[in-house]
């Protein structure tokens, strides 16, 4: 979980917002479920039709809450865009 979490934090640029947060945590406990069940599938091999619901419905769930949170990390702003790199080294030459 704290894996997950931290992951993604990261992704939205390390200050998630109060919004951002209630996401991640949900997230995170999506994760959790669907990694669970995922885990008890490979063990035992069987799946009743209330576990493959239960499991899709998490999935789903999951999905969604990622779409909220965002397909593009955040832009990193410690590392220098081209125009203000080519600035630093013109002001240092």
């Amino acid at each position: 979980m704290s894996e997950t979490r931290a992951a993604l934090v990261a992704h939205v640029g390390g200050n998630p917002s109060a919004t951002q947060k209630a996401i991640i945590e949900r997230a995170v406990q999506l994760t959790l479920r669907v990694a669970t069940m995922d885990r008890k599938f490979a063990e035992t091999g069987e799946q009743t039709e209330h576990d493959s619901r239960t499991y899709l419905a998490w999935n789903g769930s999951l999905s969604r809450v990622l779409r909220d949170l965002g397909m593009k990390a955040a832009v990193n702003r410690s590392t220098p865009g081209l125009q203000e790199y080519l600035a630093a080294r013109t002001t240092a030459a």
